[in-house]
């Protein structure tokens, strides 16, 4: 969006205004990159929406006080989420597979290089049969012991089991801090909008003076 022209939903939030306001403004459409079933996106020059804030929303000085308090209080929200997203990723670094898997071994009361069989390996690391499959973690055929006739025992590594699922919560934890990333940018973009309504505002209060 060029910094001369808002969107309508923006429009709508930043400045007070209904879809009803808006309507008397000249506007462009554009395909709405989300998806092009979903309704154009609709944008009209900010002087023409400040103007128009001004003339629906009362005095200038309430209106222009109102839009700095909220861009202040967007911009400690979006400070102090991106702090706290920071010290998630200092500490979702600090943890690697290696270290969780040793930790999930331990857990779990067995050692790494220890062979389980499917059923222990299913108690040992409290998993669903359908999850342990999903880690698609090697198993190997042995003789039972019990009798050669019996269907032999499949064993795997309590090391693999732990590092599969390490690697699987890693990538969990890495999927939360990229969304936690997109909330913050667009807790960004959003204190940028406010910002710009409240100087589109003043300008357009300095031009009517």
């Amino acid at each position: 969006m060029h910094r001369d022209t808002i969107f309508q939903t923006v429009a709508e939030q930043e400045f007070d205004l209904e879809y009803s306001h808006l309507r008397s403004l000249d506007c462009t459409e554009q395909e709405n990159p989300h998806g092009r079933h979903l309704t154009p996106q609709k944008t009209y020059s900010m002087r023409d929406v400040a103007r128009l804030a001004l003339q629906v929303n009362g005095p200038t000085g309430e209106n222009l006080l109102l839009r700095k308090q909220r861009a202040d209080a967007k911009l400690q929200r979006s400070d102090t989420k991106q702090r706290i997203a920071a010290e998630q990723k200092a500490a979702a670094a600090a943890l690697t597979p290696t270290s969780l898997s040793e930790k999930l071994c331990k857990k779990a009361e067995v050692a790494p290089w220890s062979k389980l069989t499917k059923q222990d390996t299913l108690t040992k690391f409290d998993l669903e049969y359908s999850e342990l499959e999903a880690l698609k973690v090697a198993f190997e055929a042995k003789p039972n012991p019990r009798s050669p006739r019996f269907k032999p025992m499949r064993l795997c590594k309590a090391g693999d089991v732990a590092s599969a699922l390490a690697g699987k919560q890693q990538r969990a934890q890495e999927l939360q801090q990229q969304r936690k990333n997109a909330r913050a940018a667009q807790m960004a973009a959003s204190r940028r909008a406010a910002r710009a309504a409240a100087a589109a505002i003043e300008g357009a209060a300095e031009q009517q003076a």
